[in-house]
Formats: structure tokens, C-alpha cells, sequence
């Protein structure tokens, strides 16, 4: 078991990141052309227009953040049942390491 110290540490982490990604989430909503409205729907798709590239960026950092976010949360959730750090493959512990650098981590090096 990871010490109760650093298990805080991490815990005040993914919170910090939550709320990070939450925030980009809503800057990307709020930036992309498609959902504000501004653009007449449906548009020729293969048109070169800025409003679909800006559109696509910003669903594919879209989906990239919020996989991250369910990795945070599913973490989170395993912090407060009390299975936090353990190796999905192995079962043994993560070394504290690995997850000081990434608290998302699923599994121990030798496991990957």
C-alpha cells in the first residue's frame, strides 16, 4: 500500500487536472464554430473551409481530453475504494515512481 502522504499528494493532482481538463473541455466547446452556431448546417464537407478544420481540431483534442478525463476519474474512484496503484495485470503495486509521473498509470513497467 502507497503511503497515506503521497496517496493525498496524488489525489490533490488528479483533482487539480480534473478540473483543468474540464475547463479546456469548455474552451474547445466555446471556440468551435459547430457549436456555436455561426455556421449554416450542413456545409460541403471537403471544401477547405476554416470553420470544418477548426472543427475537426477541435473534436479530435476533443476526444483526446476527454479520454484523459475518464482515466482521472476511473483513478480517482479506485483512490476512494482503496485499489488505487495496483497493476491491472499483475496485481502487485505500481511503483510510486511511475505514478508520481503518471497517476493514471494501469499497470507496473514490468506489465506494460
Amino acid at each position: 500500500m502507497l503511503p497515506v502522504e503521497t496517496l493525498r499528494d496524488i489525489e490533490k493532482n488528479l483533482l487539480d487536472q480534473k478540473q483543468q481538463l474540464e475547463n479546456q473541455l469548455k474552451s474547445l466547446q466555446k471556440n468551435d464554430p459547430m457549436m456555436l452556431g455561426t455556421v449554416d448546417v450542413p456545409f460541403e464537407l471537403g471544401t477547405g473551409c476554416w470553420e470544418e478544420e477548426v472543427h475537426e481540431k477541435a473534436v479530435v483534442a476533443s476526444d483526446r481530453l476527454n479520454s484523459l478525463y475518464q482515466k482521472i476519474k476511473e483513478s480517482l474512484t479506485k483512490l476512494q475504494q482503496g485499489t488505487y496503484g495496483k497493476c491491472e495485470g499483475c496485481g502487485k503495486l505500481i511503483e510510486p515512481e511511475r505514478l508520481a509521473v503518471l497517476p493514471v498509470a494501469t499497470h507496473c513497467t514490468l506489465c506494460l
